[in-house]
């Protein structure tokens, strides 16, 4: 993967290199037209592996992760250990861009919001077994999923477990509370998931809440407050 990378970011500076076609040919490769940024700006996606986040910040990539299979403080150490490998091999230590994925929806009352996703995120987490079990490994519970009942029980434990702590669903005054605490951990920006099954009309008309969301974490006077993205 990282000489991969490094390929693709010597095309995009106009760089030719040499390489086999997929006849064995020797060619030279080059990309055109030239790309209009002068660099290339790259996320290494970084799970629950510290040494992903070191990785990251010793080669000055962003971070891209998520709160599924670990904690927000967990995430908050890792954020630390990409912060000292960037300072370590000469990047700016807080240059560096930390991308959280979470699943949001964002409503007009926390009862609404919570009756629309109970069911497609049940069922979007049910289908994600793996998730599951990471996501209650994350706390430190052993259970068995051999059966469906035990299935149902561990998945709605997962929910509430899930909307509780580790997403953007509620109210903006509910979900700001966590746009707080991830700004805390130096988290920069969140990249809001809206990919659980929720209807089109539904997911458009969380939307315009999700931009209220963006405007009370965003004042127009600081620059430098998490931003928030749907995806």
């Amino acid at each position: 993967m990282f000489h991969g990378i490094e390929e693709v970011r010597r095309l995009w500076r106009g760089e030719t290199f040499q390489t086999n076609d997929g006849a064995g040919n020797l060619v030279e490769l080059k990309v055109l037209p030239r790309p209009v940024q002068p660099d290339l700006p790259i996320w290494l996606t970084c799970s629950t592996d510290p040494q992903m986040f070191v990785k990251a910040g010793e080669l000055g990539f962003n971070c891209l992760t998520a709160v599924l299979s670990q904690s927000v403080s967990d995430v908050a150490g890792k954020i630390a250990l990409y912060r000292e490998a960037r300072a370590r091999h000469g990047h700016d230590p807080e240059g560096g861009q930390v991308t959280l994925m979470m699943h949001a929806f964002v409503g007009k009352s926390l009862d609404e919001v919570l009756a629309k996703v109970r069911v497609p995120l049940t069922n979007y987490l049910k289908s994600h077994v793996g998730l599951v079990e990471s996501m209650t490994k994350s706390l430190n519970i052993e259970v068995g999923l051999n059966t469906e009942q035990h299935l149902d029980a561990v998945v709605a434990f997962a929910f509430e477990r899930y909307y509780r702590t580790a997403s953007l669903i509620g109210t903006p005054e509910k979900c700001l509370t966590m746009i707080k605490q991830l700004q805390s951990i130096g988290v920069d920006e969140v990249a809001c998931f809206i990919d659980f099954g929720l209807d089109v009309d539904t997911v458009l008309e969380g939307l315009r809440y999700l931009s209220m969301l963006k405007d009370l974490c965003v004042p127009r006077t600081s620059p430098n407050s998490v931003t928030a993205r749907a995806s």
